[in-house]
């Protein structure tokens, strides 16, 4: 286990650590100033039965994560064979006025003191648990709930509901490492056996096992799932031990990798990898992840120190306009000619139609060579008539009119 345990940055500001090391196992909170003098940052620690309400009922904690309404959640470790109160979910409301323990010894419904993840949704919160599933804990089964993670709301639990999920094609005995809610309520399940997808009713339905690369087809790096993260587009990124994939949004064909020179040579030899596979990560048996608030930038913790991912995209190049041309020009649709494409584009550009009289008859985007940037119809849907047109592309530079013909 790690000495010292970084568990949340939250919104309000407080970085919020657990001190693992025994006999003074601790759960602490940083006031950080951010500058380079250390002396005005303040530091608060939190012991058993601190912080009033219910008082924190665990310091035992491996991770932490912030609700909607700014409420902080620490969940508790069993795995560290702590006594047996020490365990559960111990909420810290947004003012840090108040304490609400959830645990098994309070609340019968829920499955296991060992909680390794939650995920957020509007009214419900998916817990999961190492060895004992996941579960839903609906906050506002009635629905008469403004806000079910107000604070009167989330620790008046008299109109709450506990369902446990079962995922079909979850292997018994699997370990679960963490969860991830999509805004669509595709719920990610990391486990150490592999990486699988629940859909948004069940109905019976199996979950989608994303598959291991194994040379042929596409797949993540390794069935070993240690993290998982949704980043501000909801591709998925996924921490296993030997490396780093991102999951597509809209495309779970799409996945990209990212592993080290030396895990390349000994564990993915043979598997047709392309070399741009290799990253300068610390370490590839990454452990965890983090994602910047407002940028495209990834925190990989890994087992021998923080790597830092910049993922924003490129940016697009301008297009040299003085070279594109549109074809085929005339267009004869009798012949076969049913769209207008462009080609020498070097960056994307946006296209607009008029007649020589200046109506718009058309507009489109493009970035890439062969793109159609002209059905042959008005904006209205209608089948342009034969005549001269006047093609506009506007690029980030500039704009250039090509004269194209359509002969009917």
């Amino acid at each position: 286990q790690f000495n010292n345990l970084a568990l949340l940055a939250d919104s309000q500001g407080f970085k919020w650590f657990c001190t693992l090391s025994q006999p003074t196992k601790t759960l602490d909170r940083l006031e950080d100033e951010t500058d380079a003098n250390y002396s005005n940052d303040t530091w608060t620690r939190f012991g058993i039965d601190a912080g009033g309400g219910d008082g924190l009922g665990s310091v035992s904690l491996q991770r932490a994560a912030e609700d909607p309404a700014g409420n902080r959640w620490f969940l508790g470790d069993m795995s560290l064979a702590e006594t047996q109160g020490w365990q559960g979910i111990q909420i810290l409301s947004r003012d840090g006025s108040e304490w609400l323990d959830v645990s098994p010894l309070n609340e019968n419904r829920m499955l296991s003191g060992d909680v390794v993840d939650v995920a957020f949704g509007q009214s419900a919160v998916y817990i999961a648990h190492r060895t004992a599933g996941i579960q839903q804990w609906r906050l506002d089964s009635d629905g008469n709930d403004a806000d079910p993670y107000a604070w009167a709301s989330l620790s008046n639990r008299g109109d709450d509901s506990w369902a446990t999920v079962v995922p079909p094609n979850i292997p018994s005995g699997a370990r679960l490492a963490a969860i991830a809610l999509r805004s669509d309520n595709v719920l990610w399940i990391a486990t150490d056996v592999g990486l699988a997808k629940y859909p948004p009713s069940g109905g019976g339905r199996p979950v989608d096992t994303i598959p291991v690369y194994t040379g042929i087809g596409v797949g993540i790096l390794s069935p070993v799932v240690q993290d998982i993260l949704l980043d501000h587009d909801e591709n998925l990124w996924v921490a296993t031990n030997l490396g780093v994939n991102q999951i597509a949004r809209n495309d779970m064909n799409a996945i990209q990798t990212y592993t080290t020179a030396s895990t390349y040579v000994t564990a993915l030899s043979g598997l047709r990898y392309p070399l741009s596979i290799i990253s300068p990560m610390s370490h590839a048996d990454s452990r965890s992840l983090a994602l910047h608030p407002t940028e495209d930038v990834l925190y990989i913790g890994t087992l021998a120190g923080l790597t830092v991912l910049d993922y924003t995209p490129a940016a697009a190049a301008a297009s040299d306009l003085s070279k594109i041309y549109l074809y085929p020009n005339p267009l004869y649709p009798g012949r076969g000619h049913n769209e207008l494409m462009i080609q020498n584009i070097t960056g994307p550009v946006s296209v607009e139609v008029y007649t020589v009289e200046g109506v718009l008859v058309h507009t489109q985007d493009a970035d890439a060579n062969g793109d159609i940037v002209w059905d042959l119809t008005t904006k209205g849907g209608f089948l342009a008539s034969s005549g001269n047109y006047l093609v506009r592309v506007v690029g980030t530079e500039g704009a250039v009119t090509k004269t194209v013909s359509l002969l009917r």
